[in-house]
Formats: C-alpha cells, sequence, structure tokens
C-alpha cells in the first residue's frame, strides 16, 4: 500500500491557524529590541561603547523553537492520516417483530375478557422478559401497518399497545401474509438476515397460507404463533350492539383452529403456543428464542468498517522538546494543556454528543418533563412537555407561532384545559380551516361549543323568581314565613326601623312640642318593641344575604364542576393520529383494498 498517495489530512481547517501564529511570530520579532533594557534607557550612539554584542544570538533567533513548536501543533490538530485500521460493529443480533392482530373477531369473548385484552396482557408479559435485542410492533386487519420499527425502547411499544383498536383499522378482514411480509420487510429494512416473527392471532385464512410459506421460504425468518380463543368459540361482535352475521341471517361463531396455525408455524421453523391464564406460554417463547439456533447465516448485523488512524498524537513529543527550549516563565502551560485538547471526549460527556432537542428527548423518555421542557428547541415537543406536567397556559403559548393544524389542534386542547374556551374553539377553528377532515378537532370543537352554550344560559337566580315577600322577623329576631305575601312591619318592607309608612292622615303627624300625635295610643313599651322588631329584621335581612351568597357560591361551583366533566371528554390520545395515519397509509400503499376476504 501507498501511504504517501492516502495520506492526507482529516481537518485541514486547521492549517488557517498558520496565519495568526505568523502574525505573533512578526510582532515578537518586532518587539524582540524594545524589550532589551539598555536600549530604553542608554542613547543608541552609547550603546556600542557599553554593551557588548552577541553574534550568535543575532544569527540564531529563540523564536525559531516556539515557531516550530506551533506549527507542529497545527500539523497534529489538522490530523494527519494515511492508513486506515479495520474496525469490527458489533450489535445484538436477536430481533423480534410482534404481529397483532386487530380484526373484528378478536373481541369476541370466549377469552375474559376479550381475545384482543389478552393479547394485549401477553404482549406486555413478553417485554417485560425481554432483556436483550430489538423489538417491533405491526399491527393489521384487512391490511397491516407497522407501528414501531426495531427499537431497544420496549416503553414505545408497551405506550402505544393501550390505543391499538379494531375501530382504528380502515378495513375489515384478516390478512396474515401480509402482516408476515410486513414483519419481514422491517425486519430486511434494519439490516437483519434473521430474526424472529410472533403472529398473535386467533385464526388464519386458509387462502393465505401459501403465501406466507412463500415469504418465510424467500427469508431466513422464524415464524412462532400464540393462538387466542378456544375451540368453543363466540359470537363476534358488529360495534353495534349485535353480533355478525351470515347472508342468511345466522351468527357467526369465531373458533381458534389450532390446527392450521401449529402447521403455519411448524413451516415457518418456529413454535405454536396457545394463550393460557398464567405466564407459561411467555416463558416457553423466550426459551425457544433463546435456545435454539438458526444456524450458520452470517448476520448482516456484524461488519466490519474502516477507521483512519490519525498520527497526530506522536507529533506531541516534538512540541513538548521544542516548548522546552523556548521555556520562561509561564510560556509553557499553553503547550501543556495542549494534549487536553487533542485528548478524546469522555463519553460520560453527553451533552457534546447531543443536540438540544435530543437531550430533551432523553429527558422526555425518563417522564422528566420539567428538564425536557427547558432542553428542547422544537415547539411541538416543548409544548408536549409541558402539556405532560400540566403546564396548560406554556403549552399553549409554545405552540402560539405554528400555523400547522396539528400544532394548532394541540394548541387547542392546551387552551381548552386551561379554561381559555374561546380561544380553545378558535384553535380548532385554525386546524379545521387547514384540514377540514380533521375529526378529532371538529368533534372538540363542538364540544366546547356546547360548554360554552351551557354556561352562558341565564342561571336561575331568586332575584327572577316569581316575587315573594322576604321572610318577616319577630321581636326576639327569629325568621317567620310570610303569611299572605305581604309585609306587615317596616322592617319586613325593607324600610328603615321605626318609620312609619307615609300617610294622608294629619294625625300621623308629630306635634311641634314632641308629644304623641293625636289618637295614638302607643306606649313607651310599644316603641321598644317596635326598635326590636326592626333590630330582628335587620338580622333576618343578613341571614337572607348569607343565603343568597351560599347559593350563588354552590351554583359557581356547579358550574366548574360541569365545565371540568365536560372537559375530560376532550380525547388526550393518539387514537386519531393512527386513524389517520392508517387511512393515509391504506389509500397510498394499497390503493384502498382490502387483502382479505372475510368481513372479521
Amino acid at each position: 500500500m501507498n501511504l504517501l498517495a492516502e495520506f492526507h489530512f482529516l481537518r485541514p481547517l486547521w492549517w488557517l491557524a498558520v496565519l495568526p501564529l505568523l502574525a505573533l511570530v512578526w510582532q515578537w520579532q518586532r518587539t524582540a529590541a524594545a524589550r532589551n533594557v539598555l536600549r530604553r534607557i542608554c542613547d543608541p550612539a552609547l550603546l556600542p561603547f557599553v554593551s557588548v554584542p552577541n553574534p550568535q544570538q543575532a544569527r540564531a533567533p529563540r523564536l525559531l523553537p516556539p515557531l516550530l513548536a506551533g506549527l507542529l501543533a497545527i500539523a497534529a490538530l489538522a490530523g494527519p492520516t494515511a492508513q486506515r485500521l479495520p474496525q469490527p460493529l458489533f450489535r445484538e443480533e436477536s430481533a423480534l417483530v410482534i404481529a397483532l392482530d386487530l380484526s373484528a373477531s378478536m373481541q369476541a369473548q370466549d377469552v375474559a375478557p376479550t381475545r384482543l385484552s389478552r393479547a394485549k396482557f401477553k404482549i406486555r408479559d413478553l417485554l417485560a422478559v425481554r432483556d436483550r435485542g430489538q423489538t417491533a410492533l405491526v399491527v393489521f386487519s384487512g391490511r397491516a401497518f407497522p407501528v414501531t420499527p426495531l427499537t431497544d425502547d420496549v416503553r414505545t411499544i408497551e405506550s402505544q399497545l393501550d390505543v391499538m383498536e379494531p375501530e382504528l383499522m380502515p378495513s375489515p378482514g384478516t390478512d396474515v401474509a401480509g402482516a408476515v411480509a410486513a414483519c419481514a420487510a422491517l425486519l430486511t429494512q434494519a439490516g437483519y438476515v434473521r430474526g424472529d416473527i410472533l403472529l398473535v392471532t386467533d385464526g388464519v385464512p386458509a387462502t393465505q397460507v401459501v403465501a406466507v410459506k412463500q415469504t418465510l421460504a424467500t427469508h431466513a425468518f422464524r415464524l412462532s404463533v400464540l393462538g387466542l380463543g378456544t375451540s368453543a368459540g363466540a359470537p363476534v361482535p358488529d360495534g353495534a350492539g349485535g353480533f355478525v352475521k351470515d347472508l342468511v341471517g345466522t351468527i357467526i361463531m369465531s373458533r381458534l383452529e389450532a390446527g392450521p396455525l401449529a402447521a403455519l408455524a411448524t413451516s415457518g421453523r418456529g413454535v405454536y403456543l396457545p394463550a393460557r391464564i398464567d405466564n407459561t406460554d411467555v416463558t416457553a417463547l423466550q426459551a425457544f428464542w433463546a435456545t435454539q439456533k438458526m444456524g450458520d447465516i452470517e448476520s448482516a448485523a456484524q461488519r466490519i468498517t474502516e477507521q483512519w488512524y490519525e498520527l497526530g498524537p506522536w507529533l506531541l513529543g516534538p512540541v513538548l522538546a521544542l516548548a522546552a527550549l523556548s521555556f520562561r516563565r509561564g510560556a509553557l502551560l499553553p503547550v501543556l494543556l495542549l494534549p487536553m485538547l487533542l485528548a478524546p471526549r469522555p463519553a460520560t460527556a453527553r451533552n457534546w454528543w447531543f443536540t438540544p432537542d435530543q437531550a430533551g428527548q432523553r429527558a422526555f423518555s425518563q417522564a422528566d418533563y420539567a428538564r425536557a421542557a427547558q432542553r428542547f428547541e422544537d415547539p411541538a415537543w416543548r409544548a408536549a412537555a409541558l402539556y405532560r406536567q400540566a403546564d396548560y397556559p406554556a403549552a399553549a403559548q409554545a405552540l402560539a407561532g405554528s400555523k400547522d393544524p396539528e400544532a394548532q389542534y394541540n394548541r387547542g386542547n392546551a387552551l381548552a384545559r386551561a379554561g381559555q374556551l374561546e380561544d380553545a374553539v378558535a384553535a380548532y377553528a385554525a386546524a379545521l380551516k387547514q384540514n377540514p377532515q380533521h375529526a378529532d378537532a371538529e368533534y372538540n370543537k363542538s364540544l366546547i361549543e356546547t360548554l360554552l352554550r351551557q354556561q352562558g344560559e341565564p342561571a336561575q337566580e331568586p332575584s327572577k323568581a316569581p316575587p315573594k315577600s322576604p321572610p318577616k322577623a319577630g321581636a326576639d329576631g327569629d325568621e317567620q314565613q310570610p303569611d299572605d305575601g305581604q309585609a306587615k312591619t317596616p322592617a319586613a318592607r325593607g324600610q328603615d326601623p321605626g318609620m312609619a309608612e307615609p300617610s294622608d292622615d294629619k294625625s300621623a303627624e308629630k306635634k311641634p312640642d314632641g308629644e304623641a300625635p293625636d289618637g295614638d295610643e302607643s306606649s313607651q313599651a310599644e316603641q321598644e318593641a317596635a326598635a326590636q322588631a326592626g333590630a330582628g329584621g335587620a338580622a333576618a335581612a343578613r341571614k337572607q344575604a348569607a343565603a343568597k351568597a351560599a347559593r350563588e357560591a354552590a351554583s359557581k361551583d356547579e358550574e366548574e364542576m360541569s365545565a371540568e366533566q365536560w372537559l375530560r371528554q376532550v380525547p388526550d390520545d393518539p387514537g386519531g393520529l393512527w386513524r389517520r395515519k392508517f387511512q393515509y397509509q391504506y389509500q397510498r400503499l394499497y390503493g384502498g383494498k382490502s387483502g382479505s376476504s372475510e368481513p372479521w
């Protein structure tokens, strides 16, 4: 191998540092004479008579060692290389793709609570004991759709299992052949030439067995089957409260046919197991994948790559030697720090290797939403982190500048949770303006509008009820019920206690000398009783005001509780997103045609 032909610099831009180095040397040379003490204090004409010149110093300036040291340091930083070294890449070869059946028959209840619920339980148990390798999830009914690619993070798959329901699928049926082909495509795209496929279903159509075997014959993947259901079977719910019927009106019974599924697993060099109540089926599957050898098939996951071998570190020795020749107090410190610049960065310094969004994603996956919101630069992810920590106003503010329909939809959810219902309706309207087919935004918009209309209806206030007299009070201050609907005391009428009702009778006028008017037979005791009645009326008014305030507070609390119940109906799950994604892929990839003739 001709080393000179392949010699190059990995980081050639470092050679631009020669320009400031030469400028520094020139400045140093220019000021070298000024550093001579005698030149600063003596007349130039007297210097030949008071000093002895050093010809050797003039011929060999001391600038040469630091200049060479700087050039070698720059060369080391530029990364000289001329040779490649083989570098093995290691990756866990174990790969598993789970194909989950979401057809209507998986809602049968011959396995409690349903076949689909039992299948999800088994997948969770399987992910809990799977401590190595990569895992992916594919769902299928009339067509197959990937949910997650091959990943080491099984929590991602667990988080999506809850929302996987038959209602999300765009077409009915059971396309087992398409599901196996989709699993094989995921393994091939990830670079695996061997791996395992787990089919979780309640049956395989007889017309698709040949297609499944052909797919397995062209790959080195193993197929195992986990069967759901019983041989007795159960009716298939139709989603409208009834059951699926055939053309003559007979209810169809969906049964688990273990024979075809076991034969399919055998042809796929896998194992068939029926789903059990305990965990023995999961343990058996995990033991099979761990112990069974797949033959001497070279894995594409094991590769040898080449890496350039850097020669820069070998130049540090001469740099240190030249720096020692030009040693001055404090001048050697930058040279001693140079190896630290060239040393490889430690693997623990993760912030050097991750972008802010990547660091935020790591914090988000660890449920540290406060730190994730601080790290994220992407407004959508920052809003998601703020939403998870219930900071709804901040989440809405983070999405304020985005015009994307999904961002406007998420902003509407945050505003609704924050109680800003009018703004939430505007955000949903903005999302629908850009995407009129956004079903979730339309549903949430109508929901909040209904809530606003209910809040706008006038409450039944006591003042708007049929007019009734306020309760009158006796002399002891206790409330009494009105007898005929009319107040009979000044206090009961709301007038100032002690003042009589105006009358045209001149006998009610007082005399100037303060004596009682003519015809008035009231005594001092009666006046005191009237005063007590007036005090009792004031107490009754206070009680009435307190009762009214209590009713208003109760009405407000009831409105808030009603609003909270309405807001809880705002969808906060990705089911709608998956439905639209599956529908889009169904039209784009399959042209809207189902891969199965069975409606269940």
